[in-house]
């Protein structure tokens, strides 16, 4: 995912999301499939920034897999994009393997792994 900032306030697409520890952005969200390859992306869809990205994850690798007729293997994607919809798109549908770079240190050496979480 990536963020892009709306070019006016006026812009009547763009919406305001608030990042962790960062400033508001008043813009757009860009959520890619990359061929794995050449890194290059297939497909593209524009939401607005408020948007989660596990409401559109799971459309969007669906779409790319069904219209391109790629066989996937893997899905990896960040923690933001997992969610039970996402898993049962990859796992149940297109029989490929989650791969989430889940950090749980991001928020510090405070947080430490749990045994439930590293069995995942």
């Amino acid at each position: 995912m990536i963020g892009i900032k709306a070019v006016r306030l006026a812009d009547p697409g763009a919406t305001w999301q608030k990042y962790a520890k960062k400033a508001s952005v008043f813009g757009y969200k860009v959520h890619t499939v990359l061929c794995h390859q050449s890194d290059l992306p297939v497909f593209i869809l524009v939401t607005p920034a408020h948007m989660y990205d596990s409401q559109v994850g799971w459309v969007v690798i669906l779409v790319a897999a069904f219209l391109y007729g790629f066989w996937v293997l893997v899905v990896d994607a960040d923690a933001a994009y997992f969610d039970w919809r996402m898993f049962k798109v990859v796992h149940d549908i297109l029989g490929a393997h989650p791969a989430v770079n889940y950090n749980v240190r991001r928020s510090g050496k405070l947080k430490l792994a749990t045994l439930f979480f590293l069995e995942q």
